[in-house]
């Protein structure tokens, strides 16, 4: 055998390797792009949950919640900067959850899940109260998301029967 089919052969070898190296590098890629993906999620997930572990942990913090989501005059001072400091506190996880969700971080049918809760929670006249005194503590592209939410996303807010479990409306 020559050194010249030696050499080509050790050519072809070297480039089978470099093939291989490429394709492992690829599931290697993959694989940590899911991971990201799900640890991010998670992330949001978690952040969702104490926030609205907050308003299930007692009466008294579900009766600011929903007092605020419906009649923010209602609630007296201290309530007021409650429900001001859980909502805006709900904002920052929105946002986090739309940056992941702009980095293709959060698969499309989770963030249509994520997004139909927050447009409940922001159609409230409260929440857009609040937001419109805060929304400049968040970023350009989230404002313009949390702006261009649909008004009505068939999702529903605090009904009825939750104002009443929590003594917030008068019967007729």
């Amino acid at each position: 055998m020559s050194w010249d089919a030696i050499g080509a052969v050790g050519e072809i070898l070297g480039a089978l390797a470099v093939f291989i190296s490429l394709i492992y590098l690829a599931v290697q890629i993959r694989q940590n792009t899911r991971s990201v993906s799900t640890a991010a999620t998670q992330s949001v997930l978690e952040n969702l949950n104490a926030a609205l572990q907050i308003g299930a942990g007692s009466k008294a913090n579900a009766r600011v919640i929903i007092l605020g989501m419906n009649d923010f005059d209602a609630l007296d001072r201290d309530e007021q900067m409650q429900f001001t400091l859980w909502l805006s506190s709900f904002l920052r996880t929105l946002e986090l959850a739309h940056i992941h969700y702009e980095r293709k971080l959060i698969d499309e049918d989770v963030w249509a899940g994520f997004e139909a809760q927050f447009a409940a929670i922001l159609q409230s006249d409260s929440a857009q109260r609040i937001w419109q005194e805060r929304r400049t503590m968040f970023g350009k592209r989230f404002r313009t998301f949390i702006e261009d939410l649909p008004t009505n996303p068939g999702v529903p807010t605090h009904s009825d029967s939750s104002q009443k479990l929590f003594g917030l409306r008068q019967e007729p």
